[in-house]
């Protein structure tokens, strides 16, 4: 019984480990799309969007590079 307790329980972390992967991609789709809109929304003023953000502006255009977002807004400038 102690051999099927420990598969059970290998199982478990598994579907743990699951479960929190796609809890952090669906978490950093929601940021992706937040950021896009706001950015848009802001006509891309940067500056704007991380107050709106509450981020600071360093850490916005971070998350412009990491995510590729730098033509996000380009939609609503023209």
């Amino acid at each position: 019984m102690h051999g099927v307790d420990n598969v059970v329980a290998r199982l478990e972390v598994a579907e743990l480990r699951d479960s929190r992967a796609r809890l952090e991609t669906a978490a950093r789709a929601a940021e992706i799309n937040f950021i896009a809109k706001v950015l848009r929304e802001t006509r891309g003023n940067k500056m704007r969007a991380s107050r709106i953000l509450g981020v600071s502006y360093k850490t916005l255009l971070n998350k412009v590079k990491e995510y590729n977002l730098e033509r996000a807004f380009e939609d609503s400038a023209a």
